[in-house]
């Protein structure tokens, strides 16, 4: 004699992520772009560097650019940290400069420091510093945008004040 017993049954699980299988295509082209998908199929950009690591970031790039201008540091420096357009700007900056204290030249030249740096990051790639820099005891303003190019980031604009 045989007895056959059905059993049923039933598992119930906890909600959990969906099956990321179904955004796997779109998935590709962010990754392309350096984005991850999170466990909830949304998309989410790579993080940004920390505020205080953008701040320190932009505060020394500021520092280097006013140590070009005051002759402290050579112009070729700035390479590595600025676009074509910028450092050629920077460069007629100096020319410019030279030309003015060959008419009228000072014994001894001003020192100038930076004051305060500001950094507003409006998306993970992109840095708008507004900076205060002192130069024979007047202020200035600089206004510099950072851009992450190549996973380097360089100075795309300068605005002097």
């Amino acid at each position: 004699m045989t007895t056959t017993a059905t059993i049923e049954l039933r598992i119930e699980r906890a909600p959990g992520p969906p099956d990321l299988g179904a955004t796997a295509a779109a998935s590709e082209g962010d990754a392309a772009l350096g984005r991850t998908p999170s466990p909830f199929g949304q998309v989410r950009a790579p993080a940004s560097p920390a505020p205080t690591q953008m701040r320190a970031r932009a505060r020394r790039f500021v520092q280097v650019l006013v140590e070009v201008v005051d002759g402290d540091r050579p112009a070729t420096q700035l390479l590595p940290m600025t676009t074509d357009a910028i450092y050629d700007d920077v460069l007629t900056r100096l020319d410019s400069i030279a030309a003015l204290a060959g008419r009228n030249a000072r014994p001894c030249p001003m020192s100038t420091r930076v004051a305060s740096v500001h950094v507003n990051q409006p998306d993970h790639d992109h840095a708008e510093i507004s900076a205060r820099i002192v130069q024979g005891g007047r202020s200035r303003a600089l206004a510099l945008r950072l851009d992450l190019l190549g996973g380097r980031w360089r100075c795309t604009a300068i605005r002097w004040g």
